[in-house]
């Protein structure tokens, strides 16, 4: 064995093998929304106080056969994003990968937030988080009704459509990842919902083959978001204006 190897528990597949040093996050998410903080690029944990640098998280998570089960998906994802971007589209249409994409995206956003925590615990508290792992891994040919859910932003006053963020909020049994305008919300848990507001979330829910998702000029509660997730979404996007207002002005895009 070599001197920097580190064995370990693989958090995805739970076998004893070598760990390899991979990103928490996609690289190609840092190159696009994050890279150049002077354009506004910013990661951001809404339960800090100041942004994050641009430094790609990296850990020793996964053996390199889960590596390469993760970036399965992120090639076409990424043709995906840059495409919307570039273009300014009004809506994006996907495929089965945008699946696996926000499987992977939630699985990691639980994982960073969780990262001290027993994995069996965090299994045991959210069943969610197992079942995004089996699926990820090709034992599960569904994720049941733990399902991924896409909003794209519009509100590009203070720059959400620039950044890279990711929280768990346990109060609304969810877990929210954002890559530039493409917000991704896992659902950890459905059995609370009433029967309205389950109705209202298969507005935004990831068809497993394909689909497409219309840019959100307003948010409609009742219609296309839940009250709750509308009060969510208020109060997270309160701290991020706080956040990004600190250095707007270096940044040169708001005056």
């Amino acid at each position: 064995m070599k001197d920097d190897q580190v064995i370990g528990i693989c958090k995805l597949c739970r076998n004893n093998v070598v760990l390899v040093r991979s990103h928490v996050w996609p690289a190609f998410l840092y190159k696009l929304y994050i890279a150049d903080q002077d354009k506004g690029g910013q990661f951001v944990d809404v339960t800090e106080e100041i942004p994050k640098s641009t430094a790609q998280l990296k850990r020793n998570w996964l053996c390199e056969s889960c590596e390469g089960i993760l970036s399965k998906s992120e090639d076409k994802v990424a043709r995906l994003l840059r495409n919307f971007k570039k273009q300014n589209s009004e809506s994006i249409n996907y495929d089965e990968h945008l699946l696996r994409f926000a499987v992977s995206a939630s699985w990691r956003t639980v994982q960073i937030h969780c990262e001290n925590y027993n994995q069996d615990l965090i299994e045991y508290e959210w069943p969610a988080v197992k079942v995004w792992r089996k699926f990820l891994l090709g034992e599960q040919e569904t994720i049941g009704q733990y399902t991924q859910h896409a909003f794209v932003l519009n509100d590009q006053s203070v720059g959400f459509h620039r950044m890279l963020s990711s929280s768990v909020h346990p109060d609304q049994t969810l877990v929210m990842t954002q890559a530039g305008s493409l917000l991704i919300i896992g659902l950890l848990e459905r059995s609370g919902l009433s029967e309205s507001e389950s109705k209202i979330w298969e507005f935004s829910r990831i068809r497993p083959h394909k689909g497409s998702i219309n840019r959100i000029k307003e948010w409609r509660v009742g219609r296309s978001v839940t009250l709750k997730f509308a009060q969510l979404l208020s109060e997270i996007q309160h701290k991020q204006i706080s956040l990004t207002k600190k250095l707007a002005r270096k940044w040169g895009w708001i005056d």
